[in-house]
This record gives structure tokens, sequence and C-alpha cells, in this order.
């Protein structure tokens, strides 16, 4: 399977760039609506609308926002005698990406939610000149 970064600036899964085995890819979570749209205002992406295929790098999940769970599923591997152990990390149902590296600083900052007015203030002791349109 093919994983892309959706995040801004991220590589990723991309051609050309060194393929780290450590990297995981998370899918948008597209049925809790709540938490998508959540994920959506996280990524700095204009006018980003995910689909089912869209994905965000764990590079951009903080360490807290992981469950390492310890069990091995395989057989096999648990038979070895190994000190190593078989660390799978999963995210947290709740977790928000939250490390985006490679954003300009304009694309982090979040503008008001509110319009600018359209009315026009005249400073104290001017007048507005309204042409006369009656010739």
């Amino acid at each position: 399977m093919v994983n892309k970064c959706s995040a801004y600036g991220c590589r990723s899964g991309y051609k050309g760039t060194a393929i780290d085995k450590s990297v995981q890819f998370h899918c948008f979570p597209l049925r809790n609506k709540q938490l998508c749209d959540k994920w959506i205002a996280a990524n700095p992406r204009k006018d980003f609308t995910p689909s089912q295929h869209s994905t965000i790098c764990s590079l951009h999940f903080k360490p807290s926002d992981y469950v390492a769970d310890h069990e091995d599923t395989n057989a096999t591997r648990r038979k070895r005698s190994s000190s190593v152990t078989f660390v799978r990390r999963r995210l947290k149902p709740d977790a928000v990406p939250s490390v985006f590296t490679d954003v300009p600083s304009a694309y982090l900052l979040k503008t008001s939610e509110t319009p600018r007015s359209t009315e026009t203030t005249v400073p104290e002791g001017y007048s507005v000149l309204l042409g006369d349109n009656s010739t």
C-alpha cells in the first residue's frame, strides 16, 4: 500500500525521500466527525478535504499520543528466547496531530473568524464629501 503524508511540507512516503521504517501512517478519522474536524484544523494545509485514502504520518504526533502495546501475537517469535521485545505503538483514540516543523509561520497563525467591518468611520473634525449626482 502506498502511503503519503497529507501534512503541509511533509515528504514522508514520496519518491526521492529516504524510507524510514519507523514512520507509521494514520488515516483520517472520517467516521468520527468531531475528531476529523480537529485533525483538519490542526493540519496547516489550506482548503484541505481528506478522502478515505488521506493519511498523516507519525512525525506529526507527540510520543505521548501513542500507547505501547507489548503483546506479541506472533507465536513463532514468542517462542524464541530473544532479549528483543516486540513493541507496537498504537495511536490514542483522541490524539490530534500537533507537530508541524516544515511550515512557514504565516500558515500556523490562525486568523480571526470575525469579518472586517464594511462601515467607514470618519475621524472627529473631518467631514465626508458626497458627490451630488442630481445634475
